[in-house]
């Protein structure tokens, strides 16, 4: 495993390059350099797996939302550079059909610290936009179950902050949290989060070789990761550390994709040294099983909701020693 941290991060640049330093130094990535449209700066990373090139690209992504400038990150994995701004924001590229968007909220910068988490394949990177407020982002190669072709993923959390007073909701159209997406269509025509995972040739083009997390009907793959309901996620929602014993379960994010022509889901792998939890009695940033830093999704439920929506007793745990 491999971990770093940086306090006073000025700008989402400055955490962009930072990353790929580390993910270069540590997770097999290659460098490919920048690419300049207009005033906008696109930043492209690669890693072959599975005799595939595949390409990482980012950029700085500012839009008017409810008054307030949302500061995002927009990120696509694709089997080619990305060169335009125009193209990252195109709703079909030869990869993933719509952005990822990494939200900041409407914080421009400088931040208070980022934390990088890798063991060699997998990227988890969480940045303290505010005071005990996060935003995530992870991507990679994720452990597979069995031999397919694919796994490639880019996944990260998006929620606006367009009121004061509208908290997360797991129905709320514009929010994505990491390892899941939003659950009505029409949050997925502007961004979502993908897993490359491929069926084999589509009249429809390469971008669906990619599944997206969450549900529409316009794709022809989609991905579930978190458990917002059932017996999973009744206990993430309620099961945090008791005074008994001060334990509470860590639940690995498994991915199952479901592909529309032979109607069934299947487990396709899992996103290694990540877990969820629940951390309403743990504190943000702290170590926990001696290895585990753990955060909120947003912020906890005694967070400044003026800033970003509030998570509640949702978490993740990612591995910082192994």
């Amino acid at each position: 495993m491999a971990y770093e941290t940086s306090v006073g991060v000025t700008t989402r640049n400055t955490f962009l390059t930072n990353l790929i330093t580390f993910v270069v130094a540590e997770a097999g990535f290659v460098d490919e350099g920048t690419t300049t449209d207009g005033s906008y700066t696109l930043y492209h990373i690669s890693r072959t797996t599975s005799g595939d090139k595949l390409y990482w690209t980012f950029v700085e992504y500012d839009q008017s939302i409810g008054g307030d400038t949302e500061r995002t990150l927009r990120c696509k994995l694709a089997y080619a550079k990305i060169i335009t701004y125009t193209e990252m924001n195109a709703a079909s590229v030869n990869g993933q059909s719509r952005p990822t968007e990494l939200s900041f909220y409407k914080n421009n910068g400088p931040y208070i610290k980022s934390h990088f988490f890798t063991e060699g394949n997998s990227v988890h990177a969480v940045v303290e936009v505010y005071n005990n407020c996060f935003a995530m982002l992870s991507f990679g190669v994720m452990d597979k179950y069995g031999t397919w072709t694919g796994g490639e993923y880019i996944q990260a959390s998006n929620t606006f902050r367009n009121t004061a007073t509208y908290n997360f909701s797991w129905d709320y159209v514009y929010a994505s949290i990491l390892f899941d997406g939003g659950v009505s269509s029409t949050a997925i025509d502007s961004r979502g989060n993908y897993i490359r995972n491929i069926t084999g040739a589509s009249a429809l083009g390469t971008n669906y070789d990619f599944a997206r997390t969450g549900g529409n009907s316009q794709f022809s793959q989609q991905s579930k990761m978190v458990a917002a309901t059932g017996f999973v996620g009744d206990l993430v929602e309620n099961a945090s550390p008791t005074k008994f014993n001060q334990r509470a379960p860590l639940f690995p994010v498994y991915v199952r994709v479901y592909n529309s022509v032979t109607d069934n889901w299947i487990l396709k792998g899992n996103i290694p040294y990540a877990r969820i939890l629940n951390i309403t009695r743990l504190t943000p940033s702290s170590i926990i099983e001696n290895d585990w830093m753990v955060f909120p999704f947003m912020q906890k439920s005694d967070g400044d909701i003026s800033l970003s929506p509030l998570s509640d007793g949702w978490g993740m745990a990612f591995l910082k020693d192994a």
